[in-house]
């Protein structure tokens, strides 16, 4: 049994398919490393400039309002900032979670092929050693002495 050459063309396919999809992952994990970074980073940033901002508010002696509202505005910027990077953060794992999805069910289409390539690998072999023993036995019968060959 031969691997058709149309089955070979569609293995070499989802081979191709494969390796775009891996590399689509690879994009999507960097993406999300990326997008983990830049979260701690305005965490590390926000965190100094609130402890700026107080230790500039202690050595003061006198604090007015206005400063006290800015000190919780800029809280509630910075809060609203990290919420949306971290929600920016989920989208990015979502989205990679799926290519992972995607990449799985595209290796165990070129599996199934792969699995169906060998066995009409073995299949060949099969009937070529087959045909092999039939052409020496067929030799043998040929070459066997007449009367069969039995000494009484």
């Amino acid at each position: 049994m031969k691997f058709p050459a149309s089955m070979r063309r569609l293995l070499r396919l989802r081979e191709s398919l494969e390796r775009q999809e891996e590399m689509k992952v690879a994009l999507a994990a960097a993406r999300v490393g990326a997008a983990s970074f830049g979260l701690d980073a305005a965490r590390r940033q926000s965190r100094g400039e609130q402890d700026a901002l107080q230790a500039a508010l202690r050595e003061r002696e006198a604090v007015d309002g206005a400063e006290l509202q800015v000190s919780g505005l800029q809280r509630e910027a910075e809060a609203e900032r990290e919420r949306q990077l971290r929600d920016h953060l989920a989208r990015l794992e979502s989205a990679h979670a799926l290519q992972v999805e995607i990449l799985l069910a595209r290796r165990r289409e070129r599996r199934t092929l792969d699995i169906l390539e060998e066995h009409c690998r073995r299949a060949q072999r099969r009937q070529q050693e087959r045909r092999e023993q039939a052409a020496l036995d067929e030799a043998f019968l040929l070459t066997r002495p007449p009367g069969g060959g039995s000494d009484h």
